[in-house]
């Protein structure tokens, strides 16, 4: 069976609003083995949504509208829904009405030789109310014995083009798994997608394609699905029982936030200090005024000594650091806007790292963030492979 979302308003199409409807009954419909094909937005025009509606009938098994629809005289979609009722395609349809658990607006259900036009609220906690108590239990019988599977393998430190570069040989290689490349400001994540007739089929598929995912790009993989870096940061931290402190520049403390966001963090993070200034890295880290003089801020000197510097001052395992021109002003032709220098300081002696990203401010300090993360957690793997564990 296959579906369109139709979700109504002007506000999504002014983008004062963030479709997440769409995503949430997508993810719902995907559950059952429906696969959404189209996602359709349409302003607050009963012409243009009649049209969409009829539009979507046409090719498609099943159409979910959301929004547009309550109490008040100005909703459109009950004017709508009876002008498609009088389609030949309706001519003897079943009409219903779907009960809101939380909210005065109704929900529609029409129903006609397998196929189905459903109706519900645009506020997102009495559509997914209604989508989960209503709409699904009545797909479910009609959905089919196909299940669609995702799996999401999260990397860092490797740009989209490489990752492609290196899995290759696996995009086609299965017609019932999809690989999708999904670049963020936090790395590339790959979705892949199994259609299967069972779901230990599915899983078994999957386990066979990211073992060979594994195998040609594991070292840039840090999780999957649910996996949050600071996290498996924290994991190993914790298993190594070592700890960290951080000094950061150019992004602010956001290292720190990303550790401290995951519970149980004081286990391992000790202390940050953000020296944004050349002076708050003279007095805090004692880094020599020489040296940023000789070398500036955003240098390897400056990064290895911001790095020894808090470890010194922490007493702690690992000393890590960030500095960089997060822009959009502020570079030179040999530093660029979007140019970090990452150092990281343990016992086994101090290294750095640069990188190059790109000239927006909030997105370089993301990406700053990460790096900085991942290397440590680089860093960690070889311990534990170097200990046999």
């Amino acid at each position: 069976m296959k579906a369109e979302i139709i979700t109504v308003g002007d506000e999504i199409l002014y983008g004062q609003t963030i479709n997440t409807n769409a995503s949430f009954i997508g993810l719902a419909l995907t559950a059952i083995g429906i696969k959404p094909s189209w996602i359709t937005t349409v302003g607050d025009e009963i012409e243009s949504l009649s049209m969409a509606i009829k539009q979507a009938l046409d090719r498609v098994d099943c159409v979910i509208m959301t929004g547009g629809l309550g109490p008040t005289d100005d909703d459109l979609t009950f004017a709508c829904i009876d002008s498609v009722s009088q389609m030949p395609i309706f001519s003897d349809c079943q009409k219903r009405t779907l009960n809101n658990c939380i909210g005065s607006a109704e929900g529609v259900f029409l129903s006609w030789r397998g196929k189905f036009l459903f109706a519900l609220p645009g506020v997102p906690s009495e559509m997914k109310c209604m989508m989960t108590d209503e709409v699904i239990p009545l797909l479910k019988p009609y959905a089919g014995n196909e299940v669609i599977q995702h799996r999401f393998i999260h990397t860092s430190g490797i740009r989209e083009s490489d990752l492609a570069g290196k899995i290759l040989n696996l995009m086609n290689r299965d017609a019932h798994v999809s690989i999708a490349f999904l670049p963020g400001k936090t790395g590339v994540t790959l979705r892949l997608t199994a259609h299967e007739m069972s779901k230990s089929k599915a899983e078994q598929i999957l386990d066979e394609i990211a073992t060979d995912i594994y195998s040609l790009a594991g070292q840039w993989i840090y999780g999957e699905n649910e996996a949050d870096l600071a996290g498996i940061v924290g994991q190993l931290l914790t298993s190594l029982r070592l700890s960290v402190s951080v000094a950061e520049s150019c992004t602010g403390g956001l290292v720190s936030d990303l550790l401290t966001n995951v519970p149980g963090s004081s286990l391992y993070f000790d202390r940050s200090i953000v020296t944004y200034s050349n002076k708050a890295k003279t007095a805090l880290l004692d880094i020599p005024e020489s040296m940023i003089a000789k070398h500036g801020a955003v240098s390897e000197e400056v990064a290895k000594a911001m790095a020894r510097g808090i470890r010194q001052n922490a007493s702690t395992d690992y000393g890590l650091s960030i500095t960089g021109i997060a822009g959009p002003s502020g570079g030179t032709q040999k530093k660029p806007v979007g140019t970090v220098f990452v150092g990281l300081s343990s016992v086994n002696g101090t290294i750095t790292k640069k990188f190059t990203f790109s000239k927006d401010r909030l997105t370089n300090k993301t990406k700053f963030a990460y790096s900085a993360l991942n290397m440590l957690r680089i860093d960690l793997l070889n311990r534990m492979k170097n200990a046999g564990l």
